[in-house]
């Protein structure tokens, strides 16, 4: 019997090469005529994804039940990154059905492809934040220009409430002195009050003491 190369991803996370017969059916996977395959999860195994690669079709077949100690920690490519495989993972490599060799420096190469496309989608998003457009530059002018507004009412203000504020002062300073003219005033006029008081008494004293002198 004929066989080519694929690759099994073990759920231990180590990568084989294994021999599959090249006459093996890509659509419905007897999986029994495929030997390697040490561990396997729940019901049969199904065609999880194909990527187009090198002109050929890489396939990935998977368990997509199984028991939680057998799931399988490899990192595969989107769009299939998320999902959980339990057991061990298969992938093969063909061309309209007929399966080709693919080792384990053929998976490799695949791999970093697979990721390279999402990381110069990566790169060229870094590179737009670091390049702002137009667009970007007017806003952050027009933020600019309206920032300078608000400071400039904002030192209005204060100037204005600093001269409020003086104003306050000196009339609060004024209403001071008058208040201390007008009791200095009100002293005065009870001193004087006081002293005409006294020298009305001594008048009169000196009157009654003359009645005095003329009964003599």
């Amino acid at each position: 019997m004929e066989t080519i190369k694929a690759i099994v991803l073990k759920y231990n996370k180590s990568i084989n090469e294994l021999l599959v017969p090249k006459s093996i059916c890509t659509g419905q996977l007897d999986i029994s005529l495929v030997n390697g395959i040490k561990s396997k999860g729940y019901g049969n195994i199904e065609r999880e994804c194909d990527f187009e690669w090198d002109d050929d079709t890489v396939s990935i077949y998977a368990w997509t039940n199984g028991s939680e100690s057998k799931i399988n920690q490899h990192d595969l490519p989107p769009p299939i990154d998320s999902v959980l495989y339990y057991g061990d993972v298969l992938v093969i490599r063909h061309e309209n059905g007929k399966l080709k060799d693919f080792s384990k420096i053929n998976y490799n190469k695949f791999y970093e492809d697979a990721f390279g496309g999402f990381d110069d989608i990566i790169s060229e998003e870094e590179s737009s934040d670091e390049e702002p457009t137009q667009s970007d530059i007017d806003f952050i002018a027009s933020e600019s220009e309206i920032s300078e507004e608000s400071m400039s009412s904002e030192e209005e203000a204060l100037s204005s409430s600093e001269c409020e504020s003086e104003e306050d002062s000196e009339e609060l300073n004024l209403n001071d002195t008058n208040s201390t003219s007008i009791d200095s005033g009100d002293k005065d006029s009870v001193d004087k009050s006081n002293d005409d008081s006294d020298d009305k008494d001594t008048a009169d004293d000196s009157v009654d003491k003359s009645n005095d002198d003329s009964k003599k």
